[in-house]
């Protein structure tokens, strides 16, 4: 595998890794829909997701481009845009503002690690232009997930939103009810969007799982509560006008994926912190002099464009230029224990050079030595063969091995030496007696 594509590989894994985080952090606001709204909620939620899916396989095979549906990033774009929708929309919306994301934020930049701007956002931006009615219209809570209608129906019941009490003027009454009733979801908005305590849990998940995001949320919620208090839009008191704000509309949502995309954001800390403090202020401006009811995810986007200015012009100091230096610091000593590292591989590659050569001179003589040593094996060989004696000569040797035996055996009556010494100095002493009795020595 090629350097380009383990690098491929692991940016696919780490943005995995990343989505995975999100959309467990949706998973409460996911359920508190279904829970107020029934299984229209959920309806709204899988055609979001097979439209993100078929869109981005169908349009990169147009422009002759790779898929992104394995780092489950048109995933979480289609569960976000389908949590920002009033339960009651026609289901072909979020389907158009699934397109718009996936064609025109995610595949022209090259894929979920290389965008410009919040994929989510863009598409929510534009079905808030081209269908504010539908968009800005909630049902009222229905007294039973199932009696709820479509907003092009004659049954349809319209709610009243907290972002649309802000723009008339108009506040929440000042009890604890009003207070529980936004803390659990019990008012109109959208519908994945309007339960406080799910959008508050998500948080603390993501300061733990995400912390560099949940520094551009807290500052983003911090920024947005401050110019609520500062300037209220309503005469109940600044505390009511920051409760009212945070929990109107997309501001919990947009605080905890939006603008604390990481892909998007900026990279040092000050800068994120910045980052979400410029971003709130946006969205309370536009809340405040926008014509439109909700203007949070145009804010977005205004920030996405925006936020490579936060790294490249806000000076270093403090600790952040302390951390930098150890981080240069470190760097500078890998460079070193690299390039040791490469001098070391270098030398190597060298010894091995040399060696290759010194075989190639040797290659020859090695060659012509084992040719040497095959004839002179050979000759031996052939030698040794001459001298073995042919079948036929075995074949005589056994006959007369076997004949010799015989013989042997008929040996056995034939007088031994001893016998012949024996019979000799008999016939001696024979010889001896008769010639001193006088007779022939013929005999």
């Amino acid at each position: 595998m090629s350097e380009n594509s383990e690098h491929t590989v692991e940016a696919i894994r780490n943005t995995r890794k990343y989505m995975l985080d999100m959309l467990l952090l949706l998973c409460a606001p996911a359920v508190m829909a279904w829970y107020y709204y029934g299984s229209h909620a959920l309806r709204i939620i899988c055609v979001c997701i097979i439209t993100a899916i078929l869109t981005d396989i169908i349009v990169s095979a147009a422009v002759k481009a790779k898929a992104h549906i394995s780092d489950l990033s048109c995933v979480f774009t289609a569960v976000c845009i389908a949590l920002c929708m009033p339960a009651s929309i026609d289901w072909k919306i979020p389907c158009l503002a699934v397109i718009f994301a996936v064609t025109v934020a995610v595949i022209p930049f090259g894929g979920s690690g290389n965008l410009l701007f919040c994929p989510a956002a863009a598409g929510l931006a534009f079905v808030t232009i081209c269908f504010p009615e539908e968009f800005f219209t909630y049902p009222a809570i229905p007294s039973s997930a199932e009696n709820l209608a479509l907003f092009s129906s004659e049954d349809f019941i319209e709610g009243e939103a907290l972002s649309h009490m802000l723009s008339q003027g108009n506040s929440i009454g000042v009890n604890i009810i009003s207070y529980i009733d936004i803390l659990v979801g019990n008012i109109p908005g959208p519908m994945g969007a309007s339960c406080a305590m799910a959008m508050l849990g998500g948080l603390i998940y993501l300061m733990f799982r995400r912390p560099k995001g949940a520094v551009i949320s807290i500052s983003y919620l911090i920024s947005c509560a401050a110019f609520a208090a500062a300037f209220p839009r309503i005469n109940s008191g600044r505390a009511v006008s920051a409760v009212m704000e945070l929990c109107a509309g997309l501001v919990l949502i947009t605080a905890l994926v939006f603008i604390s995309d990481e892909t998007v954001a900026p990279k040092r800390f000050v800068s994120r912190i910045c980052y979400g403090v410029t971003a709130g202020l946006i969205t309370m401006l536009l809340r405040a002099y926008s014509p439109l009811e909700e203007s949070c995810v145009f804010a977005v986007l205004l920030a996405n464009a925006v936020s490579p200015v936060f790294d490249s012009k806000i000076p270093v100091f403090g600790l952040e230029k302390k951390h930098m230096m150890s981080k240069i610091e470190s760097a500078k000593e890998e460079r070193l224990r690299l390039e040791k590292e490469f001098e070391e591989i270098e030398k190597a590659k060298e010894e091995r050079e040399k060696i290759a050569q010194i075989n190639a001179m040797l290659e020859p003589k090695r060659s012509k030595m084992i040719k040497n040593i095959s004839k002179s094996i050979s000759e031996s060989a052939l030698m040794e063969t001459e001298n073995i004696p042919e079948v036929e000569e075995a074949s005589d040797l056994t006959s007369q091995n076997a004949d010799g035996e015989e013989n042997a055996s008929d040996s056995d009556d034939i007088p031994t030496l001893q016998d012949i010494g024996e019979l000799a100095d008999r016939y001696e002493l024979d010889f001896l007696n008769n010639s001193e009795s006088g007779g022939d020595s013929d005999e």
